[in-house]
């Protein structure tokens, strides 16, 4: 009897402590990205709301930051804790810079830069260790006269996929001709290949996009014709150069009678093709009817399908405020498509526009895009980037200001055979003036799943709401974060993601501009 009752006593004591570990396992796999781990940097004396920075990303286990203070370049270095570690002076870099791009590696980076010298414009390239120096000489990748100030960059900077290969592409328009000049290099800054073409060209009228480069080396570009100055677009002719091929093959996209009002080249290294997106619509309308797709075979350089997908009436209403339907400038960006090994993607958008007003009267200038990722970005993570895109602050004149406005994120699911498998969006309404660093949103793509980020606010707290995006359309809600006291403003839009589950943030705080890890 004594022994039986052990028995029972023991067995009792096991089924306990096994229901509390499948309990703990339970809670542990249900709610993954429920709480989220935030380190906080401290804020420096220097960094004031108004520099420059880049959130570069995380390179041999230092989290690296670029910031341009008064003319100074700098590289800060944050350990895992997000405590300052060091700051070093980018001594190489010219005080007169007006460009700069960057381009991650495991151990390394690139640095591409553009800066006057009296009436020469340079696009230079250096290789820089995590503590900001040299790993080899400068090398000066491209040059040109232009015999005036340049107040912005006359070369665009492209990079492929793996890394591997470097365009530099450079657009000059004299006397209705326009001059195509593109330069290819290897990560030691060698030339492999190179190109120069010119074309009749029409500024009213014509518009040659910017280029995307595979990781074979060809690159693509798109002229874009309007029927009228300012007009929609009526056709699309799409370039290509092959690697170490003379000159250009040019084919004509066909659009069924349809206008589009902007166009956007994503190369889809995986399954070796090119995809053209562009919203659509009717010759006197000003709402996009919906999305057309292309798919190009770039090895024989043809059409292999297209789609036009109408939009419901209740998405069309839903996505487009009354100021967008007034002044229609819809533009895709190819960083907010997420390309799938089947074929299928992603293709998502936000709802913008900007309102200038003087005295009263309200001019508007809208977009349709997520404004955040400005340059090509062919990184393995969706994310915000550019120092470009933090606006420093400025005075306010109560008869002249400019208004920001970001609305609905809209969420678009393409099947392999370009059918529309879906619709979704994420409802916001975010308005500020003079400056939009705390509006839009950030994304981190945890590969179930990507998630959301953007800021709503109460009477104590500011609050980051977040919500995820499955494979199949559907969105879920997550708990929001809050700063952890009053006074810390997060910036989304220029969030960037620097690991799997990694997301570094800037906030304001006091003034100063820091950096958040969140963990998920």
């Amino acid at each position: 009897m004594y022994t039986m009752i052990s028995l029972s006593f023991k067995s009792s004591r096991f089924l306990y402590k096994k229901m509390v570990l499948l309990v703990i396992v339970f809670l542990f796999f249900v709610h993954p990205c429920s709480a989220q781990n935030v380190l906080f940097s401290e804020v420096q004396k220097k960094d004031n709301k108004n520099i420059k920075f880049e959130i570069l990303g995380k390179v041999d286990g230092h989290y690296l930051v670029y910031k341009n203070i008064s003319r100074t370049h700098m590289l800060s270095s944050y350990n895992a804790q997000m405590q300052l570690i060091e700051t070093n002076t980018l001594e190489f870099l010219p005080e007169n810079l007006f460009d700069i791009d960057f381009i991650r590696y495991t151990d390394y980076f690139i640095v591409l830069f553009q800066y006057q010298k009296n009436k020469m414009v340079y696009c230079n390239a250096a290789k820089v260790d995590i503590h900001g120096k040299l790993l080899q000489p400068i090398t000066i990748l491209n040059y040109t006269n232009i015999g005036f100030f340049a107040s912005q960059k006359i070369f665009n900077t492209v990079y492929s996929e793996d890394k591997n290969q470097i365009l530099v592409f450079k657009k000059n328009v004299k006397n209705d001709v326009i001059f195509l000049e593109a330069k290819s290099y290897n990560i030691n800054f060698s030339l492999i290949d190179s190109v120069f073409q010119q074309y009749s060209f029409n500024v009213r009228k014509e518009n040659f996009t910017d280029c995307s480069i595979d990781n074979l080396g060809n690159f693509y570009f798109i002229k874009e014709t309007t029927a009228f100055n300012g007009d929609n677009i009526k056709s699309l002719e799409l370039y290509q150069h092959r690697f170490n091929q003379i000159g250009f093959d040019n084919l004509s996209i066909n659009l069924n009678g349809y206008f589009v009002t902007g166009s956007c080249i994503k190369v889809d290294n995986i399954n070796k093709r090119i995809l053209i997106n562009a919203f659509y619509l009717e010759e006197k309308q000003d709402i996009a009817e919906g999305l057309f797709s292309a798919v190009i075979n770039p090895s024989n350089f043809s059409a292999e399908k297209s789609m036009f997908n109408l939009f419901s009436e209740d998405i069309k209403k839903s996505l487009l405020s009354e100021k967008y339907k007034k002044n229609n400038q819809q533009v895709i960006l190819s960083e907010n498509i997420l390309l799938k090994k089947n074929g299928s993607f992603i293709l998502m958008a936000e709802d913008n526009y900007n309102e200038f007003v003087y005295n009263n009267n309200q001019f508007n200038n809208s977009n349709f895009y997520d404004p955040s990722r400005g340059y090509a970005s062919n990184d393995y993570f969706l994310y915000n980037q550019n120092y470009n895109n933090y606006r420093s602050y400025n005075s306010f004149n109560n008869s002249n200001s400019l208004r920001y406005y970001y609305k609905d994120i809209v969420m678009v699911g393409i099947g392999e055979d370009l059918q529309m498998e879906w619709v979704n969006q994420i409802k916001k309404n975010q308005v500020d003036v003079e400056q939009d660093n705390f509006l839009s949103f950030a994304t981190i793509n945890l590969g179930t799943q990507i998630q959301y980020l953007f800021i709503d606010k109460d009477p104590q707290h500011e609050i980051i709401s977040i919500q995820g995006l499955f494979s199949d359309g559907s969105i879920k809600r997550y708990p929001a974060l809050k700063s952890r006291q009053l006074g810390y403003e997060f910036m989304p839009r220029l969030a960037k993601q620097v690991g799997s589950k990694e997301l570094l943030m800037p906030f304001v705080y006091m003034g100063k501009i820091g950096f958040a890890k969140i963990i998920f």
